[in-house]
């Protein structure tokens, strides 16, 4: 279960055309993959902990490296680009501030630096160049460069366990009292409908002075929602689900929003936070799972639906979808197998749709024979001999 947990990590073939990435000094596109790959096996495994992502790390999106203008200003650009998601520029953002902390906090020691020095001594060594030219960078460099600085590799750490031996949570600082009557002012114009621009321009001048607090995010969403312009309001709400990560009805949502808006790989990086911090949510990676079906990643779609069936062996809707993705894959031997194997298992949980699609299989390849002896089958052991339902 571990490997289909992790973070959503587009395709980055997808994302960066060859002339893109020509020129940059960053990892090439498969160790950049890999490299996150294994980040999130680590943490799925409790090597490392989450809890350096979701209290710092994320909580805390906006530093140095990039502020809420531009970032707001690489989502507007990144909705005119094909291919291009929110999801995708945050999660850089947010892994990239976390990466340069953790180096400004633990930098490396001299000796592990002596080689790269200059012969004569006097330059600083090339990695720590980089990594230093790291702290200034825009939108263009969050969408390029891979999620840790140049020069730093990821350490393995292990879960500490035990009360008072993790890592202490940072205490939101307290707003001050402008802030704290521009969100008051905003929010009542947004409750009363009225004048939606100066609510916006209110909140704006609370990001501009607070930005990692996450509520007026959440308000900018809901006025963009209101005056109908739902891609912003979404853009929006990423945020502030970036700066809450724990707010798993939020990440529901918003992968709800997502795929309503045809934003499918968004939909499932949302769903995968919320299972990263709720495994035995299986709401959540059923969807997920059919999510990947409607991507094309049959894979991870069989592998889904297989834990879902795992962990809850009677869940009706599991037979159905395993039966369409066969269906249309050209495997319908497998979508017979489903569906037959379900009805066997789990009579109880049997309804009209299940006995609906394995007849529709059969009657499709002439197999009349086996239609027919599997509706008086049914008559039989699931409704008492009785006439079927209209519906059969």
């Amino acid at each position: 279960m571990a490997d289909d947990d992790d973070e959503y990590v587009p395709l980055l073939e997808e994302e960066d055309s060859e002339n893109e990435t020509s020129g940059r000094e960053a990892m090439d596109v498969e160790d950049y993959a890999t490299a996150v790959q294994r980040d999130e096996e680590d943490y799925l495994r409790g090597l490392t902990t989450g809890e350096d992502d979701d209290d710092e790390a994320v909580s805390t999106l906006f530093e140095d490296a990039l502020g809420p203008e531009a970032l707001l200003a690489g989502l507007e650009e990144a909705a005119g680009q094909a291919g291009r998601q929110a999801y995708e520029l945050l999660s850089r953002a947010g892994r990239r501030n976390a990466a340069t902390r953790r180096l400004r906090q633990d930098p490396e020691p001299a000796s592990s630096s002596s080689a790269d020095e200059e012969v004569d001594g006097s330059g600083p060594s090339r990695s720590r160049a980089k990594a230093t030219a790291l702290f200034g960078a825009g939108v263009e460099d969050i969408w390029a460069a891979d999620q840790y600085p140049a020069g730093r590799k990821k350490e393995t750490r292990v879960r500490k366990k035990g009360r008072g031996q993790g890592r202490s949570r940072r205490r939101r600082n307290k707003i001050s009292e402008e802030v704290a009557a521009l969100m008051a002012e905003a929010n009542m114009l947004y409750v009363n409908n009225e004048r939606p621009v100066e609510a916006i321009a209110k909140l704006m001048e609370v990001i501009r002075q607070e930005p990692n607090l996450p509520d007026p995010y959440h308000l900018l969403g809901m006025l963009h929602e209101s005056v109908g312009n739902h891609k912003k309001g979404l853009d929006f709400y990423m945020i502030a689900a970036h700066l809450t990560p724990k707010d798993l009805e939020l990440w529901r949502r918003l992968a709800t929003l997502s795929s309503d808006q045809g934003l499918l790989r968004q939909a499932v990086y949302c769903l995968s936070q919320v299972l990263r911090r709720d495994r035995g949510n299986l709401s959540a990676r059923f969807d997920r799972a059919l999510l990947f079906a409607d991507l094309g990643e049959v894979r991870r779609a069989l592998e889904g639906l297989g834990q879902v069936s795992s962990m809850q062996p009677d869940h009706a809707e599991v037979p159905k979808a395993l039966a369409r993705l066969y269906y249309k894959t050209g495997k319908h031997d497998l979508a017979v197998q489903a569906l037959n194997s379900f009805i066997t298992s789990h009579p109880a949980a049997v309804d009209a749709t299940h006995i609906n699609i394995l007849a529709e299989l059969f009657t499709e390849v002439g197999r009349w024979a086996e239609a027919v002896s599997l509706l008086s089958r049914v008559q039989t052991e699931l409704f008492g001999g009785q006439p079927l339902p209209a519906d059969l």
